[in-house]
């Protein structure tokens, strides 16, 4: 079999690391996954035929030719190449990002403010579990200088393998909230999680960024090399504070002399955090406050994470990529401040909470019940045991409520605010 080292040797001459083979482009180095549906090795032939240069693979039946390499396990293969491959990058600066809510939010907002100042490579899209960080790592480029890497977990020890790939020697964790309870069993398991990410910059003299505000990571994290952030707190002579605005999101900056306006286009106050992360990194690391206010305002959301967008002479608040009860719950306590009479709110079930989900589905109907002048639409069975407790329309899924919004037509110049679990594909609603 070939060794990790002669694989990063071929790896040098290629392009990307593909781990599907319709994505794969020429100067690719495909790599076969095996999954409980699919198996990677049956595809090898068309990433080959694509483009790709060579192809990894675990099944010598696939074996076709030269630009085939047979090893013994494709997933501890690409592992061990990443792990190799972040120690050859000494000069590396890589800031893990972990956390219940706000990830993937703060992890661009990160590059947007470090592209100012750096050859920056960041996570694409999610990729952000066992098989999207090594590939994340993979395809940092060696004149990188700093590298943004999202990690996401959902039972415990996985931010510590992750961190053993990332190699980290920056952190933040954004928040320990009521994510993937089925995995962790507890919001103490969440908790413990999230401090694996400073246990591992703890034993290897890392450096970590955190949020002030919260009781639980100033705890944590209080024997480390920190630099707090939040809203009015002083970072440097930094003052951060929210004004009012809607539907998005408007933050005053001051350094006693000096005073700038942040008019983001995320809505939602809880993103004064992920912005005053963003910016307190960005201070770290001597980007000019001019170009971080530049870069923020010029971030526009994406992948059905706080997008704004018209349909139908609506306006609707595209947040539908993913749900949990503390990130829902904020969406709620925006929508409910939101200066707008005609309003309607789409909520999907939430997954991934085991024997929580009766509880928090119930919790979440009591806090819809807050809501003044809005049209609360559910969708999901976890729901079902409680859409007599409220005035609301009930969908099994997304297709019935499809089906409904074509036939009736229900919307007219309203805002809809819509959130759900990714198992929901919410935004199908609106795109198509």
């Amino acid at each position: 079999m070939t060794s990790v080292k002669d694989l990063l040797s071929i790896f040098s001459s290629c392009n990307n690391i593909c781990i599907d083979s319709r994505k794969a482009e020429p100067g690719d180095l495909f790599v076969a996954l095996k999954g409980d549906q699919f198996d990677g090795n049956e595809f090898a032939s068309d990433a080959i035929n694509n483009g790709a240069k060579y192809a990894i693979i675990d099944d010598e039946r696939f074996v076709k030719g030269d630009e085939y390499i047979l090893v013994d396990d494709g997933l501890s293969t690409l592992q061990h190449m990443a792990i190799e491959y972040r120690r050859s990058l000494k000069h590396l600066h890589v800031i893990a990002v972990a956390g219940s809510n706000g990830k993937t939010t703060t992890k661009e907002l990160l590059y947007s403010v470090l592209s100012k100042g750096y050859i920056t490579h960041a996570t694409r899209g999610n990729f952000n579990n066992h098989i999207g960080v090594p590939v994340s790592v993979l395809n940092c480029k060696s004149d990188s200088e700093i590298a943004v890497i999202e990690i996401g977990a959902n039972h415990l020890g996985e931010h510590s393998d992750l961190c053993k790939i990332v190699q980290p020697t920056h952190g933040i964790v954004t928040n320990c909230g009521k994510d993937h309870l089925e995995g962790y069993g507890s919001v103490e398991g969440v908790v413990a999680s999230n401090n694996e990410l400073y246990e591992y910059m703890r034993s290897n003299q890392g450096h970590v960024f955190v949020h002030s505000d919260d009781n639980t990571l100033m705890g944590l994290s209080n024997d480390l090399s920190r630099t707090l952030y939040g809203i009015r707190e002083d970072f440097s002579g930094v003052n951060v504070s929210v004004n009012s605005r809607h539907p998005t999101l408007e933050l005053s900056i001051n350094n006693g002399q000096d005073r700038w306006t942040i008019q983001s286009q995320l809505y939602g106050s809880f993103h004064a955090f992920n912005i005053a992360a963003a910016m307190s990194v960005g201070h770290y690391f001597n980007i000019d406050m001019n170009q971080m206010v530049d870069a923020i305002n010029g971030y526009v959301p994406k992948n059905n994470r706080s997008e704004v967008m018209n349909w139908q002479g609506n306006k609707v608040l595209l947040d539908a990529y993913n749900a949990n009860p503390s990130s829902v719950a904020g969406m709620i306590e925006y929508f409910k401040e939101l200066p707008h009479m005609n309003k309607v709110i789409i909520l999907g079930d939430m997954a991934e909470l085991g024997r929580s989900s009766f509880r928090e589905h119930k919790q979440t109907v009591d806090h819809l019940k807050s809501l003044i002048n809005c049209q609360v639409i559910l969708v999901g069975n976890e729901f079902e045991p409680f859409i007599n407790e409220l005035t609301c329309l009930f969908f099994k899924d997304t297709g019935q409520l499809m089906r409904y919004i074509t036939d009736i037509t229900p919307f007219q110049n309203a805002t809809i605010l819509v959130k759900g679990s990714r198992r929901h594909s919410l935004e199908r609603l609106f795109r198509s």
